[in-house]
């Protein structure tokens, strides 16, 4: 098995497959930290979930930048982490948490709010195969159809690589 470099090589370089969409009206947000800072500041406690997708650098950053803000997110949920699974940067490790494991460790240490980790052995249990990466196609319209084209880069990344 290849080791992984980077997101790249599992997503594309946009992170969609290298599939490309129609371009939005909304502007991206500059300073994600300070963003995630004062939404959760201006907000009631309780009233958010942070859904981490990727590495925790933002979210560390935001504890060493105002340790109390992330404490009033009422949980985070995140994808990382190996299990019950071999890791696909090493036998042991998961991509999101090895690229950063001092911001896995300080949000893991000091967010002191409840954080729910699902783990690559829990998303290698929902697999896309081809039949239903075809079924979405066929099924789901104009959306169904990016979403077939972008996975088709994963099953690609998936088959070169040798991995299930």
């Amino acid at each position: 098995m290849k080791p992984y470099r980077d997101a790249e090589d599992t997503h594309g370089e946009n992170g969609l497959g290298n599939v490309e969409l129609e371009p939005s009206d909304v502007k991206p947000i500059e300073g994600g930290v300070d963003f995630l800072i004062e939404t959760l500041n201006n907000h009631p406690e309780d009233e958010y979930t942070i859904l981490a997708l990727g590495p925790l650098t933002n979210l560390a950053r935001s504890i060493e930048k105002n340790p109390k803000a992330l404490r009033k997110a009422k949980e985070i949920v995140m994808m990382g982490g190996a299990y019950k699974s071999n890791g696909n940067c090493s036998p042991v490790a998961e991509f999101n948490v090895w690229c950063d494991p001092d911001a896995a460790q300080k949000v893991f240490e000091e967010a002191h709010i409840p954080i729910t980790m699902a783990g690559l052995d829990v998303t290698r249990e929902i697999v896309m195969t081809p039949n239903y990466r075809t079924l979405v196609k066929k099924e789901g319209g104009e959306l169904g159809k990016v979403i077939y084209d972008m996975t088709q880069f994963y099953e690609d990344f998936h088959w070169d690589a040798g991995l299930p």
